[in-house]
């Protein structure tokens, strides 16, 4: 499978409004144990939309993550489902932090779609020589093979870096 960038994800009105919910200072963020893994002494937050058992685990749900997969069916017809969907929050750590290369699920076959919310100058850079960055431009998604490493690398140029990842069969 060839990577695919697509700008304008979403139309301007859906877009805008999960970007508000998202930005909203009433938005709940849960802080993790780490970027990659537990206690790597890294910060993030997130807000998990569809757990790893596969289970809606937000009432943000339908808000967020519909419209996300409406447009991702018809983007990829043979969409069967969601292993895991969450939105990120990376905080601006005043200097370039890269989380460790990994890959989101190991699973024998999936796809990754990075849906970024607003701009900055963090991007998630790829083992891969072929991609190596993707940068977080708002309203656009990058989809890819779940088996490629990839690592996110932090903003200096905005309070916070977000978007929303998700995992998925075909």
């Amino acid at each position: 499978m060839k990577h695919q960038i697509i700008k304008k994800f979403l139309d301007v009105d859906s877009f805008e409004k999960i970007k508000n919910i998202i930005i909203s200072d009433t938005f709940p963020w849960y802080a993790q144990k780490g970027l990659t893994q537990n206690d790597d002494g890294q910060v993030l937050f997130a807000h998990i939309l569809v757990d790893k058992r596969h289970q809606i685990a937000s009432s943000a749900y339908e808000k967020i993550a519909t419209p996300v997969l409406d447009k991702i069916q018809e983007i990829e017809p043979d969409f069967s489902r969601v292993l895991r969907m969450k939105i990120n929050c990376y905080p601006n750590q005043t200097k370039v932090v890269k989380s460790d290369f990994h890959i989101d699920i190991p699973r024998a076959k999936h796809k990754v779609l990075i849906f970024n919310i607003n701009n900055n100058n963090g991007c998630t850079e790829f083992k891969n020589p072929k991609i190596k960055f993707v940068f977080s431009t708002e309203n656009s998604a990058f989809i890819f093979n779940g088996k490629e490493k990839h690592r996110s690398v932090s903003q200096t140029d905005t309070p916070y870096r977000w978007n929303i990842n998700i995992n998925y069969e075909c």
